[in-house]
C-alpha cells in the first residue's frame, strides 16, 4: 500500500511538471512601425513650428500697417505745420504791405470820413469771408478782431490808427476769402474729417483721379496729371479733400501728392 502511494505521488508530480510551461517572451515591435512613429512625430514639430511662424508672420504684418497709418498721419500734419509757417510768413510779408498801404492812406484820408470808409470796406470784406469760411476758421476771427480794435480807435477819434487797423482787416479778410475760393465745401464736413489749420498748396506726383468720396471704389470725378496744383482743404484717414484751380472740389489719396 505505501509503494502504490509513492507511485500516485509521482506520478501527480510529473504530471504537475509536464503540464508547467513558462510563459513566451514579449514579441519585438517592427522597425517599420518605429520609422512610422518617428516620421509622425517629426511631422507634428513641422506643423507647430509652421503655425507659429505664420502666427508671428501675421502679427508683424498687422503691426507694420499700424505703424504705416501714424506714419502717413504724422506726414499729413507735418504738411499742415508746413503750411502754417509759411501761412506766418506770408501774413508778415502781408501786414508790411498793409503798413504802408495804410500810412498812405492816413495822408490821403480826410479825418473821420476816411476812417469811417476804410472800415465800411473791412467790414463788407469781412462778410464775404465768413460766406465761405468754416466755423471757427483763424483769419475770420483775426480779422474781426482787428476790426473790432478799427472801431476802438475810431471811437477814441484816433483816425489815423482806425484806418491802419481797418487796412489789415481787409487785407486779410480778401486773402483768406481767394484762398478758400467758391469751391470750400467744408460745412458739409463727413465723419471723421479734420480741417487743415491754413489750406495746404499741393501738387500731384502721381497721375490719378480725385473721387467723390474717400475711397478707392467712390466715383472719379476728374483726372489729374503730374504738376496739377492742388489746395488741401481738409482729410479723413489718408484721403485729402482737395479744390482745384477751377473750383472743382473732392477727395484724393495721400500718396498722389505732395506739398508745392
Amino acid at each position: 500500500m505505501p509503494a502504490c502511494r509513492c507511485i500516485l505521488v509521482l506520478t501527480l508530480c510529473l504530471t504537475s511538471a509536464c503540464s508547467f510551461r513558462a510563459p513566451p517572451p514579449p514579441e519585438p515591435v517592427p522597425v517599420a512601425t518605429l520609422r512610422e512613429q518617428e516620421r509622425a512625430a517629426g511631422l507634428s514639430a513641422a506643423v507647430a513650428r509652421e503655425r507659429a511662424a505664420v502666427a508671428a508672420r501675421d502679427s508683424a504684418n498687422a503691426t507694420i500697417a499700424v505703424l504705416g497709418r501714424r506714419i502717413s498721419l504724422l506726414e499729413l500734419r507735418l504738411l499742415e505745420k508746413d503750411a502754417q509757417v509759411e501761412d506766418l510768413q506770408s501774413r508778415l510779408d502781408e501786414t508790411r504791405t498793409a503798413v504802408v498801404k495804410a500810412r498812405s492812406l492816413v495822408q490821403m484820408a480826410n479825418g473821420r470820413a476816411g476812417a469811417a470808409s476804410g472800415m465800411a470796406e473791412a467790414e463788407v470784406a469781412l462778410r464775404s469771408l465768413k460766406a465761405v469760411a468754416p466755423p471757427q476758421y483763424p483769419d475770420v476771427q483775426q480779422a474781426t478782431r482787428l476790426l473790432r480794435q478799427s472801431a476802438d480807435a475810431f471811437d477814441n477819434k484816433n483816425y489815423g490808427g482806425a484806418i491802419f487797423l481797418a487796412g489789415q482787416a481787409k487785407a486779410v479778410a480778401l486773402t483768406a476769402t481767394s484762398r478758400l475760393g467758391a469751391g470750400n465745401r467744408l460745412r458739409t464736413a463727413r465723419p471723421g474729417e479734420a480741417t487743415f489749420a491754413v489750406p495746404l498748396r499741393l501738387k500731384v506726383i502721381v497721375a490719378g483721379s480725385v473721387r467723390d468720396r474717400p475711397g478707392g471704389k467712390s466715383p472719379v470725378l476728374f483726372p489729374v496729371e503730374v504738376g496739377v496744383p492742388l489746395t488741401g482743404l481738409s482729410y479723413v484717414d489718408e484721403w485729402i479733400r482737395v479744390t482745384d484751380d477751377r473750383r472743382r472740389t473732392g477727395w484724393i489719396n495721400r500718396s498722389m501728392v505732395g506739398r508745392r
